[in-house]
């Protein structure tokens, strides 16, 4: 057998606890706040997957255009966005992350329907009543009650932990991280129409005979087009494969940039969020034990 909870601070922590848990239970904006932040983060999710996939079809089809040169009469075939390999690569692993935050998002959202329902509410609701019955309750407490206290808790917990981690998350992102992924977001947009500029470059081709011209003018016509023939192509060949150089380089930083965002909201925070809570509401729960001695 335990005695009562003594000391009036434990009682006021308690009834604090248990009862901001059940005005927030029927308050159900504190729920639509949450889901209103995680439906946005799933959009931003889902809004980068589908910009990381339209730039690996972009880059694809890059890579798939060949360049016909013919120097001196010699027929060369080049590939020069073959470049992009290295970043078709990094871009493919990029999207399977977003696809998994994707999923990780839509899961939490699935996860908060459920405790937010009203069944679970209800139920959430009576164990606090409960809790706090006990919290006040002048006889002695059994161990079925303290564990009954400690079972409320950690249904707390489960009840509030992803709409308050959605809401932290919503706000952070906000102040801190939307500026950031929005400018990735527009240059890796920026780098698909880029690179379908340059798919859609085409090379000039030599100036065509005309009869009237005099047999000079015909000879040094047909001497400048094999100069042109020979130069004009892979000078055209060697400035894309300058910009594609660039591209690379540039979209790099951003992809690495998002997919350090992605990770740190949708793992990193989420885990760290989740600690903290737990740690909080274990600390919380020896208080309360702390108020409770074995009857001498």
């Amino acid at each position: 057998m335990f005695q009562p909870i003594k000391t009036v601070s434990t009682k006021i922590i308690g009834t604090f606890l248990f009862a901001t848990s059940i005005l927030l239970c029927i308050w159900g904006q504190y729920d639509s706040l949450g889901n209103q932040y995680l439906q946005s983060a799933i959009a931003r999710s889902l809004t980068t997957f589908a910009t990381a996939r339209i730039l690996n079809g972009v880059i694809s089809v890059a890579q798939q255009t060949e360049v016909n040169v013919t120097p001196m009469g010699i027929g060369l075939v080049l590939s020069p966005a073959q470049i992009l390999d290295p970043l078709n690569d990094l871009v493919e692993q990029f999207s399977s992350v977003m696809l998994l935050s994707s999923a990780v998002l839509v899961g939490q959202a699935l996860v908060s329907e459920l405790t937010s329902s009203s069944g679970f509410s209800y139920f959430t609701v009576s164990m606090c009543l409960l809790a706090l019955f006990l919290v006040w309750i002048p006889k002695e407490l059994t161990q079925f009650q303290q564990l009954l206290i400690k079972f409320t808790l950690l249904l707390i917990i489960i009840r509030f932990l992803i709409p308050s981690y959605a809401t932290v998350s919503g706000v952070v992102h906000k102040s801190f991280f939307e500026s950031s992924l929005d400018s990735a977001n527009a240059e890796m947009k920026g780098v698909s129409d880029q690179i379908n500029e340059i798919n859609n470059q085409s090379i000039s081709k030599p100036n065509e005979n005309n009869p009237d011209e005099r047999w000079t003018e015909w000879i040094e016509k047909k001497l400048e087009d094999t100069v042109a023939t020979i130069k004009s192509p892979l000078d055209i060949i060697q400035a894309k494969v300058d910009t594609y150089k660039k591209i690379a380089e540039d979209s790099v930083k951003h992809i690495v940039r998002l997919i350090a965002l992605f990770i740190l909201e949708t793992v990193i925070f989420p885990i760290l969020f989740s600690w903290i809570l737990i740690l909080g509401i274990r600390n919380i729960s020896g208080f309360l034990s702390a108020g409770v001695k074995h009857k001498t």
